[in-house]
C-alpha cells in the first residue's frame, strides 16, 4: 500500500502560473536542455573533476569525484526506496494537456530524481 500525496490548491495555482508564464515560442525550444539535458552532464563534469585530478597529480579531486559520484548513487537509491512506498500524481494530471511544457512517460513526481540528482551534484561539489 502507497502513501497517495495530493497536490494542494496552492500548488496547482502555482504550476497554471508558471506554465502560462513559460508557454511561449522562445523558453519552449530551452525547456527540454535545462529540464533533461543538464542532467547529463553531471558525470561528464565528474570525469572531467577526475581526469583533472590525475593530470594534476591531486589526489582530493579524484576523490572527491568518487565520493560525489557514490552520494548520488545512493541519493537515487534512496529516492526510488521512497517512490516504492509514497505517490504523487504528476501536475499533467490537473492541468491542460497543450499547456505542457515537456512531454515525457508518466511516472512518478515525488521526489523528483531530477531534484534528488541536482542537489547531491551541488552538495558533493560544496563539500569538496
Amino acid at each position: 500500500m502507497k502513501i497517495q500525496l495530493v497536490e494542494p490548491m496552492w500548488g496547482k495555482i502555482l504550476l497554471e502560473n508558471l506554465n502560462e508564464y513559460a508557454n511561449n515560442e522562445d523558453l519552449r525550444n530551452y525547456i527540454p536542455f535545462f529540464a533533461d539535458g543538464v542532467v547529463f552532464l553531471y558525470p561528464l563534469f565528474l570525469v572531467a573533476f577526475y581526469v583533472s585530478g590525475i593530470l594534476t597529480n591531486n589526489k582530493d579531486y579524484k576523490k572527491y569525484a568518487i565520493l560525489t559520484f557514490f552520494g548520488v548513487g545512493v541519493s537515487v537509491l534512496i529516492t526510488l526506496l521512497i517512490q516504492a512506498f509514497v505517490t504523487k500524481a504528476r501536475p499533467e494530471s490537473f492541468l491542460n494537456s497543450n499547456m505542457l511544457l515537456l512531454k515525457h512517460f508518466p511516472s512518478i513526481s515525488f521526489p523528483s530524481d531530477h531534484a534528488t540528482v541536482g542537489f547531491a551534484m551541488a552538495f558533493g561539489i560544496i563539500l569538496s
